[in-house]
């Protein structure tokens, strides 16, 4: 982060923008105004980590299907679809604009299938699941329970979850417990110094470039040294932290 970017996060930025579409205005903004595009190609927001945590003990197994909850921008789709060349990942999310921009995207891979529905009740069959991923999702959703009711209710036996949250460990510890309820037995993982993407604070950019010219410009000539777009440029503009990634997994008895 520059000089100048990094002076007005200490001076001006306002932590309300941490919920993006409040900046830009409905999550249907978000899909239609090349903000998700971005996301999904910018690599620093641990979905690296939480993949490859996810494959661990399944990579020399025969994956059907996964579900990606709460896709959003569709990288984690994208990031486990190297790995998992024959598989089909069903994207969930419960925009309609989500869904069709990532329609609209993968249209030439037939087995990326994104579905429009809700994590608490999952439009997936019984029984027919063999990886479900969460990442960042959990913490929007009160009825976790119903969750992973639902989680369970969609896996073949044998079939592996990985639910993770960047640094907001209560919702990892409200999970765990809802699992010791049910006596299902799993793993918790940490890692530590994960880099994170400052999202919020590129909202923000984005959001007070609109009335303020020398912002505006500011990022205008990051997009013309870095050769993207004004979007990209503003989040990349934005830089990252260092945070902790917290996670469990289990196994379906």
């Amino acid at each position: 982060m520059s000089n100048y970017f990094s002076e007005l996060f200490k001076k001006d930025y306002d932590p309300k923008y941490g919920k993006g579409a409040y900046s830009l205005g409905r999550t249907d903004v978000l899909a239609t105004s090349g903000v998700l595009d971005v996301l999904e190609r910018i690599p620093n927001d641990g979905t690296g980590a939480v993949s490859d945590e996810a494959l661990k003990g399944i990579r020399d197994k025969k994956i059907e299907s996964i579900v990606v909850l709460g896709s959003g921008s569709g990288k984690m789709g994208s990031y486990l679809r190297p790995y998992c060349k024959k598989s089909k990942i069903f994207d969930i999310d419960k925009n309609p604009s989500v869904i069709n921009r990532l329609k609209k995207r993968h249209s030439k891979d037939p087995r990326r299938i994104p579905i429009l529905g809700d994590a608490r009740d999952l439009p997936i069959k019984n029984r027919s699941v063999d990886l479900v991923v969460a990442y960042s999702v959990l913490r929007y959703v009160d009825e976790k329970e119903l969750v992973i009711e639902n989680i369970l209710r969609v896996l073949k036996k044998g079939g592996h979850v990985h639910i993770a949250e960047a640094r907001i460990k209560g919702v990892i510890d409200e999970t765990s417990k809802i699992l010791k309820k049910k006596k299902i037995p799993f793993t918790r993982h940490i890692y530590r110094n994960q880099s994170f993407l400052r999202v919020s604070y590129g909202y923000y950019l984005i959001h007070r470039s609109k009335t303020n010219e020398i912002l505006r410009v500011k990022i205008e000539d990051e997009a013309k040294r870095m050769g993207c777009n004004f979007i990209e440029a503003a989040f990349r503009s934005a830089g990252s932290y260092t945070g902790t990634l917290y996670s469990l997994s289990w196994i379906k008895r």
